[in-house]
């Protein structure tokens, strides 16, 4: 069984749209990573979010 944790921006997410990839070196080790699909839109909210709070351009 495998158990994810969300953490960090997609704490709490009901839409998280995970993408599962790994990298394989040249002994057969495989290393995974899970990721969001929507992060860049996100991070890109964030900041627009951050700039809007402090009185900043919306569009930076």
């Amino acid at each position: 069984m495998i158990t994810i944790q969300m953490t960090g921006m997609c704490d709490g997410c009901e839409y998280a749209d995970l993408e599962l990839d790994h990298v394989e070196d040249m002994m057969g080790h495989k290393a995974w990573t899970a990721t969001c699909i929507h992060r860049a839109a996100c991070d890109w909210m964030e900041t627009r979010t951050i700039n809007r709070m402090e009185g900043g351009n919306e569009d930076a």
